[in-house]
């Protein structure tokens, strides 16, 4: 049963998807994120770790009044990434 007094969040990365989520995040940071290419096995959370990017890169646009634009190749994706956007947006 989910406890509607708790937020809700994104599920937590596993330790080899935070390096890439880390690097990705310095470099959006930097300016310096023309293009950035992250290569993983089959099986290793690359929709997880590219919807928790957009939710970060997002959540901080609209905190600093800015607006953001995705795309995503299905509803369920665009309805993840929109929710973990807010919720990142809620915890600050």
């Amino acid at each position: 049963m989910i406890d509607d007094d708790q937020p809700v969040g994104p599920p937590p990365l596993r330790r080899y998807q935070l390096e890439p989520l880390a690097a990705i995040l310095r470099a959006a940071e930097a300016h310096d994120a023309d293009i950035l290419t992250v290569r993983m096995s089959r099986q290793a959370g690359k929709n997880e770790l590219s919807a928790r990017v957009e939710g970060v890169l997002f959540g901080h646009e609209l905190q600093v009044g800015g607006s953001g634009q995705g795309a995503a190749g299905t509803a369920a994706k665009a309805t993840r990434i929109e929710a973990i956007g807010t919720s990142l947006s809620s915890q600050h």
